[in-house]
């Protein structure tokens, strides 16, 4: 629920901030917007887990220090590509395409996530969450939502579409960060040398 209030509050800034730059001619642009609000969901999503990583589990390593930007850094890189090249093509290669990405997020995610526990284990673990929140996502109605709620107003529309997806989100990947962190304390540590 804090990632989702740190996206909705900055969600709503930014479209008031943007909506004041574009009233004095100023905008830069829908483009450079969405890039930004997708910066803002990696925030949003991968930020509760790094306060569990540095508070909770107490691990003050490179790979814990690194969730965030690599979540956000994949969440921009999607979008621009989808902008720049995925715009008007195909819904078979755009779904291909935010396949590979989920896939992408999954992969990067899950090896960070073996170097913080120390333990592989946690990886497929990590991947398999990934792939139900996919799974989830495309077989539940979220981009309906988008779909019935654009029309009246944009920000309320996104804003919906990421509750729903922070939810789904948030639920099977804190289960898997449960499950991870479990099996990680059970598993004997290699002796030291």
């Amino acid at each position: 629920m804090i990632g989702l209030a740190v996206v909705g509050g900055i969600a709503t800034v930014a479209d008031l901030g943007w909506g004041a730059l574009e009233s004095i001619g100023l905008s830069p642009g829908r483009q450079v917007e969405e890039l930004g609000l997708n910066g803002v969901l990696g925030l949003g999503l991968s930020l509760p887990q790094y306060v569990v990583f540095r508070r909770a589990l107490r691990n003050q390593s490179a790979a814990a220090a690194a969730w965030v930007p690599a979540t956000v850094l994949v969440l921009v890189i999607q979008d621009l590509v989808s902008l720049l090249w995925l715009r008007g093509a195909p819904t078979d290669v755009a779904t291909v395409a935010s396949i590979v990405f989920v896939a992408l997020l999954a992969l990067v995610q899950a090896l960070l996530l073996a170097a913080i526990l120390d333990n592989r284990s946690a990886a497929a673990l990590w991947v398999l969450g990934m792939a139900v929140v996919a799974a989830l996502v495309y077989v539940l109605p979220v981009n309906a939502i988008y779909s019935a709620l654009s029309a009246t107003n944009v920000v309320i529309a996104v804003l919906a579409q990421l509750a729903v997806f922070g939810v789904i989100y948030g639920t099977v990947t804190g289960a898997a960060l449960v499950a991870s962190v479990k099996i990680s304390s059970r598993a004997p540590k290699p002796a030291a040398r």
